[in-house]
């Protein structure tokens, strides 16, 4: 929420560096407060990643017909990091070719 408020209300920043995993383990905490792991992993599917920040950010340049701002993927999460690079790439790909057909 504070990444799209953020962009919402101030634009897009010179950089960003994106992290996959946000915040503490919520899993984790939820579990060792006594939630069985089923209705903990139903929670941990309803919180938001560094890839929904990700998806954000390419819906708002394709709806103001902006380049990406220049980025970083920094997540020790191997998958999510190479998600998201995938899909700030395609973005780019998607901008370029727009742009070229004028």
């Amino acid at each position: 929420k504070e990444f799209c408020d953020y962009i919402k209300y101030k634009g897009l920043p010179d950089a960003i560096c994106f992290d996959h995993d946000l915040g503490e383990d919520e899993n984790s905490i939820r579990i060792s407060k006594g939630m069985n792991k089923k209705q903990s992993r139903k929670l941990k599917q309803l919180e938001k990643t560094g890839y929904d920040c990700a998806k954000y950010l390419v819906d708002y340049c394709i709806d103001n017909k902006k380049p990406l701002p220049l980025y970083n993927i920094q997540s020790a999460n191997p998958t999510g990091k190479q998600n998201i690079d995938m899909l700030l790439k395609n973005y780019i790909k998607y901008y370029e070719n727009s742009n070229h057909r004028s």
